[in-house]
Parts: structure tokens; C-alpha cells; sequence
């Protein structure tokens, strides 16, 4: 997460200032102070230092953030990047710019209190780089703030791991990997099926970090994130239906995870109605699936 100093220090080192004495000058900052958030910064991928004898320079590094934040402060010089996008701000902004949430799913994943949240509301809300949607959803407002948006989504998602990310917010990651010796945490979504009365073949891995013992639904909803065909539609179709998940839980991890829209997509397929997202799977076909897992489903139990 980024400080008020931090991004200070960070736009003073994009807008060209190189040495600890000019970018302490330039932001108002000691030099002590200035070194250990440079520090910071190159710890987390943001800049680098070079020394040539005794001269010691630092510069921005080229990964997508801090490219996407160059071409925000060219774009909107007068936007006020020290408030908004450090502390409590930043994090609010960057958790919900990918898919709309409640105040009360906000306040559990930043660990604080809903109505410090609430409080904050206000203030983001009033600049207008959130909005309410319906059934009391807070989202983020492309509209005002596209190029925000561009930076809000690469930082969040930044990471020096060369893995497939699947979903991340802050230290915690969800991502695949054929390399085991890159596994941290602890496996979850269709890595654990087999374990749990769905047996797969699979030469990826689905891991969590940091690792925590997960529950079905969790399982469940990080093997969302991994479909890719029909069959895995049809086996996280199985895995649900078997295991007849707490739909509230199941609901509320779907937001967390931004991918509410594909849950509720997967139901579509259920009830056999349109869909937005995945390919409608017809009543047979499924049928003939759900039974090789004994699971009995059908238009008339389902619905």
C-alpha cells in the first residue's frame, strides 16, 4: 500500500528528480526519510538504483503501474494523486475497481470498520470516483477517471511473479503454475476437486497465498476463476451441486473475487436460461455429466 510520502516520492522520481538530496528537496521530505521509502519502493518493483562511482541515481522502473501513473499525471496534472491514491483511498479505489461491492464486504477485506468506510464514501463518492449501484453496490466510475481506472487495475494486479494471476488484492494471490517448485500457500479451486469427490487430471496448479485452511466454498469460487471450456463449466456445475453449498457464502466470496457475474451465470445454466458469460450447456449433456459424479439434477429438482 502506498503512503502520502511514498507517492510523493514516487511522482517526484517519474517527473525527472534522481538523487535523495533533489527528491528531499523536491517533496519536502528528509533524506533519511526519502532513502527508506526508496527503499520501499524498490522492494515492491517501482524503481531501481544504479551508482557509478560515488553517484547514486534512482529512476522509476518500466512496469505497468508506474507507466500507467506517467501517463495519468501528464493527463491530469491537477488531480490531487498525494490524497487519493494513498492510505484508505487507494485501497478502497483499487478493491472495487474491478466489480461493484458492499460497504460490508469492503470493510471485512480491508479489515477495518464499515463505517469507516461509509465515512470515506463520502469523500470518494463526492469527486465522483465512486458511485452506488443497485442493491446497495459501490462501484468505481470509469467514466470520471478512465486512465485511474488503467492504474488502479495494473497496480493491483502487479506482481514480480512470473505466474498466471487469477485474482490478487494486496498480499493475498490467487494464480496457476506447471511449476511445482513455484507453489506457495496452499492449493485450492480445481487442484483440490479429486480430494473432494470429483476426481480430475490436471498439469496446473491453482494456488492461494498466503496459505489458511479454505472452505468448499472458497475451493469453489477460486475454480471459478480458472474456467476456461465447458467441461470445466460442467465440473464446477458438479462440485457445487454435490456439495450443496451455503449460497450466501457462496454469494459474497463471488463478490469479493469479482466474479459474481459468472456465478450468477453458472445458475443461468442451471435453470437453463440465456447466459452473458459462459456457453449455454444444454439439459441432456448435463444430465449424462452430472451422472458420472452420482449427482442427480434436472429442470424440475433444480428449479
Amino acid at each position: 500500500m502506498l503512503s502520502k510520502p511514498g507517492v510523493r516520492v514516487l511522482i517526484s522520481l517519474i517527473t525527472g528528480h534522481d538523487s535523495l538530496k533533489t527528491i528531499s528537496e523536491n517533496t519536502n521530505i528528509s533524506v533519511s526519510w526519502v532513502s527508506s521509502i526508496l527503499g520501499h519502493l524498490a522492494n515492491h518493483g517501482f524503481c531501481k538504483k544504479e551508482r557509478k562511482g560515488n553517484v547514486v541515481r534512482y529512476f522509476p522502473n518500466e512496469v505497468s503501474p508506474v507507466q500507467k501513473l506517467i501517463k495519468l499525471i501528464n493527463t491530469e496534472p491537477r488531480f490531487d494523486f498525494e490524497n487519493f491514491l494513498s492510505g484508505l483511498n487507494v485501497r478502497i479505489l483499487g478493491f472495487c475497481v474491478f466489480s461493484p461491492k458492499t460497504t460490508k464486504i469492503i470493510a471485512k477485506n480491508l479489515n477495518t470498520s464499515v463505517k469507516a468506510i461509509q465515512n470515506r464514501m463520502a469523500l470518494l463518492q463526492g469527486r465522483g470516483l465512486l458511485v452506488r449501484k443497485k442493491n446497495h453496490l459501490i462501484a468505481f466510475n470509469p467514466k470520471m477517471y478512465l486512465l485511474l481506472e488503467e492504474f488502479l487495475k495494473e497496480l493491483r494486479l502487479f506482481s514480480e511473479k512470473k505466474v498466471n494471476i487469477l485474482w490478487k488484492f494486496e498480499e493475498r494471490m490467487l494464480f496457476e503454475t506447471q511449476k511445482k517448485e513455484e507453489l506457495v500457500g496452499i492449493l485450492t479451486g480445481f487442484s483440490r476437486y479429486s480430494e473432494l469427490e470429483i476426481p480430475m487430471y490436471l498439469n496446473i496448479f491453482c494456488n492461494y497465498f498466503p496459505k489458511k485452511i479454505l472452505s468448499k466454498e472458497e475451493i469453489f469460487i477460486h475454480s471459478i476463476l480458472e474456467i476456461n471450456h465447458a467441461r470445466e463449466i460442467m465440473l464446477a456445475l458438479t462440485f457445487y451441486l454435490k456439495h450443496k453449498l451455503n449460497e450466501r457464502k457462496i454469494a459474497d466470496l463471488a463478490q469479493e473475487y469479482d466474479c459474481l457475474n459468472k456465478l450468477e451465470d453458472l445458475k443461468r445454466i442451471l435453470k437453463q436460461e440465456k447466459t452473458e458469460i459462459f456457453p449455454l450447456i444444454k439439459e441432456k449433456e448435463l444430465k449424462e455429466f452430472f451422472q458420472q459424479y452420482d449427482v442427480k439434477w434436472g429442470m424440475k429438482s433444480n428449479g
